[in-house]
Order: C-alpha cells, then structure tokens, then sequence
C-alpha cells in the first residue's frame, strides 16, 4: 500500500492526535436534530430502528475487538514526522487487517436493514439539496475523480477526504474510537484510518429522492 502526499497528513493525524476522532464520535442516541431555536427539525424512526441499529453496534464492536487484537502486537504509531515512518506502521495494520478479513463482504456491517436507515437520515438531512451540490460542498474543488468503494481496499492514493456536516454525524450511531464515516462520491464508507482499510461501505447512500 502505498500513501500519497494528500492523504499521508490525514493518516498521520489519525494515528498521533485524538482530535481527529471528536467529530466522529458525537452520539446519535437522542435520535433528533434541533434548530437554532430548540425546535426539533428532524426525528429518527423508533421502534424496530432500536433494534437495528444495536445489531449495527454489535457489528462495530466485533470489528473492534479484532482490531484491538491485532494492535497488541504491531508497531504503534510513534510521534514522528517521517511520512515513511507513518506509512510503515500504517502499512502493517493493513496488511495484518487485511488477513484477517479475508471473507469479509459488502454489507457485514452495513447490512441491508441499517444501510436503509442511513439512506433515509442522509436523505431527510438535505431538506431537498440536491445530491451533487451536497457533495460540492464537502468535497475538494480540484479533488481527483475516484473509483468505487472496496472492502479491504486503501482510500485511494491521491484521493481527498470529504468533510461529514456534524449535522449528519449527529444522526449517526457513534463509533468506536479510531474509525470514520466518509462519502466516496455517492457512497459512504465506514474508514479505518490507522490501517488506511475500507471496513464497509453502503453503495448509493446519497441518492435524494428528487434524483435518479
């Protein structure tokens, strides 16, 4: 794997601060979004949601757990400005990562029932935005054209990280520490930066209703 010269800093920023990881972590289990004034402006379905999305977070946990396994015995990301020091140890997560899941599929932890609910939130969430100025706004003005998602692929070389509106993170159930919610063009994925490893990811998550 290698790291290009635009996402090595992401990375590195990943493995050596915590701050990166705060806007990834905001709870969603109020399950609403108010408005400067109080009003609650958007509202997240009960009820059999609960359920899914706690089999959601079941999924996330084991992925962690495994995660955790692994990095009791791998290099550990030191304070270093050396890009190929930080490609080194990112390097050997992804690999040992990587043969671990060598089954893993699309939709493991993204499963049909809770990529139908992220699809509705992000939908609700753009109060009619269109899909291609909603991504206009979180992505790069000169950022390069990618290809789609993989499990177990890198974020691709060259490739810019997308903003995620804390808005729509406020939606989202909250993730062990370490991991991503990122869009790739219409689709979102679920990131593990400290490996540079695409866990999962739901094709077609931003497809507003007013598109095709």
């Amino acid at each position: 794997m290698t790291c290009s010269a635009y996402i090595t800093p992401l990375i590195a920023g990943a493995l050596l601060s915590t701050s990166v990881l705060i806007g990834q972590e905001i709870s969603a289990h109020d399950w609403e979004v108010t408005d400067k004034a109080g009003q609650v402006v958007l509202q997240v379905e009960s009820g059999s949601d609960a359920e899914v999305v706690s089999e959601f977070e079941r999924r996330l946990q084991q992925y962690d757990s495994v995660r955790r396994r692994l990095d009791a015995r791998l290099p550990i990301a030191a304070v270093s400005n050396n890009a190929t020091t930080i490609r080194n140890v990112v390097s050997a997560h992804n690999r040992a990562l990587r043969s671990e899941r060598y089954e893993a599929r699309q939709g493991d932890l993204f499963f049909r029932d809770v990529a139908d609910i992220f699809r509705r939130l992000i939908r609700q969430s753009l109060h009619g935005v269109s899909a291609r100025e909603f991504l206009a706004t979180i992505t790069e003005e000169d950022a390069l054209p990618m290809d789609r998602p993989a499990i177990n692929a890198s974020y691709p070389d060259g490739g810019t990280l997308t903003t995620m509106p804390p808005d729509l993170l406020q939606l989202f159930p909250a993730l062990p520490a370490g991991l991503e919610y990122r869009f790739m063009d219409r689709d979102l994925i679920l990131w593990d930066p400290h490996a540079n490893l695409i866990v999962d990811y739901i094709p077609d998550a931003l497809v507003p209703s007013n598109e095709s």
